[in-house]
């Protein structure tokens, strides 16, 4: 199951956190602080899997999806959402995971990775 994750998450620690946790993992992980940084990043390297923390999921995050898919068509991309905001759902990442869980975030990429395997 390991590969290549990117993990945009503006907050620090908790980027920290996920970004040792998914280390653990066998995951090769570039965590990123800003859509700026994530593009620059994806310039370089390929990626399986993005994390995104959306705050806004209609804007900011969709567009650096659909810019970081320009380069990366098999990209797939789990959104860090507050489950409880409809408008979170609405948008094209392949997976969502509830904000500061990583048990749910766990349980998306194995999801993504399983599918892969057909």
């Amino acid at each position: 199951m390991p590969g290549y994750i990117l993990l945009l998450h503006a907050r620090g620690s908790a980027a920290d956190n996920f970004g040792t946790q998914l280390d653990k993992l066998g995951f090769e992980t570039q965590v990123a602080q800003s859509a700026q940084e994530a593009l620059e990043m994806a310039q370089f390297q390929k990626f399986d899997v993005l994390i995104a923390d959306v705050d806004d999921p209609e804007r900011a995050e969709r567009t650096l999806l659909d810019r970081i898919r320009g380069q990366q068509s098999s990209l797939k991309a789990i959104a860090l959402c507050d489950f409880s905001r409809q408008e979170t759902r609405m948008t094209g990442f392949d997976k969502y995971a509830q904000r500061d869980c990583f048990a749910s975030v766990k349980a998306a990429i194995e999801e993504i990775f399983e599918r892969r395997a057909y």
